[in-house]
């Protein structure tokens, strides 16, 4: 009883410090909300300007759910761009005219 005391307060501390170190946080965007921003409140602009604009006031992520993923990638409006790193993929946007590499989308995906 005594040596799961002891274990259980040792792996307590290592989740307290774990904690003080990995603070980091992220304010994550839904895909058919900024649709819904763009179509609604912003009926003029490009789906890119509106995104760069929620990266300036903070926005760090973009969730899309698979089936979304698998209709932008058919269409021809996203592409899959390689890394250097292993194990990463990136999602670039595409336009009529061509691929907005200034404006990568950096939802790194697990390489499957």
């Amino acid at each position: 009883m005594v040596a799961g005391a002891v274990a259980s307060v040792s792996m307590i501390f290592k989740r307290l410090r774990w904690d003080e170190v990995n603070v980091r946080a992220g304010i994550m965007l839904d895909w058919d909300d900024v649709q819904a921003i763009v179509t609604r409140a912003w009926p003029k602009e490009r789906v890119d300007h509106v995104l760069r604009r929620l990266q300036r006031h903070g926005a760090t992520h973009l969730a899309m759910p698979e089936l979304t993923l698998n209709r932008l990638l058919a269409k021809g409006q996203l592409r899959i761009a390689s890394s250097l790193e292993p194990d990463r993929v990136y999602l670039q946007a595409q336009t009529p005219s061509g691929p907005l590499s200034e404006h990568r989308i950096e939802g790194a995906l697990a390489a499957s």
